[in-house]
């Protein structure tokens, strides 16, 4: 029989367009940035806390007396607070929480506002952390509701930066006042608690 035609060499495909780099995980970048200590950051790499409470989040701690350097000395360049009016301020004690009453037996007293971002910075070194605290010593939750006493407050910075940063976290520190309280404090406050943090939401 008559041999068949040899068949035709296909064309070389067409490389496809390189990927837009994006941040973490492959996300693309949104192109925000806010400035922080002279220093434009994008907002996905700037992770912030909103954090309040009672006493404990106000800051009344004074020991160990070995632990202060940490709390109270050096900051770190990616560890930040952030208060309505003064705007970002490297996080130390006792400012984090945003109160003036931190001296307990004649020594400056702190809160966990410090911690939290510093030990965030030693879980990702690349991120910036941002604390946006507020304690007020023996307040309830019902005193940061929506139209209460605490509730602008916890928002005012958190609002300012909406849109600027990645929120993580809430961070409450509330309830062994209301173990002091009435019967109706104590029955109230799991919904308490549902309410003011949809209304954060």
């Amino acid at each position: 029989g008559t041999s068949g035609a040899a068949g035709m060499t296909g064309a070389a495909g067409t490389p496809g367009a390189a990927g837009a780099s994006g941040g973490a995980g492959g996300t693309p970048l949104s192109g925000i940035t806010v400035n922080i200590g002279g220093m434009e950051v994008p907002r996905e790499n700037v992770i912030a806390f909103i954090n309040f409470g009672h006493s404990n989040m106000a800051g009344r701690g004074v020991s160990l007396t070995a632990t202060r350097p940490y709390f109270f000395g050096a900051t770190d360049p990616h560890a930040w607070m952030y208060h309505s009016g003064p705007g970002f301020q490297p996080a130390v004690e006792p400012k984090t929480a945003g109160d003036g009453g931190n001296v307990i037996n004649g020594m400056v007293s702190g809160g966990p506002g410090t911690a939290l971002v510093k030990e965030a910075v030693a879980l990702a070194p690349d991120k910036y952390f941002v604390s946006i605290g507020f304690g007020q010593e023996s307040a309830y939750c019902s005193q940061f509701l929506p139209g209460a006493l605490y509730y602008n407050k916890v928002m005012a910075g958190a609002l300012e930066l909406k849109g600027k940063v990645t929120f993580a976290a809430i961070m409450i520190y509330l309830g062994i006042t209301e173990r002091h309280g009435t019967a109706a404090d104590i029955a109230n406050y799991p919904q308490c608690i549902n309410t003011l943090v949809t209304a954060i939401r």
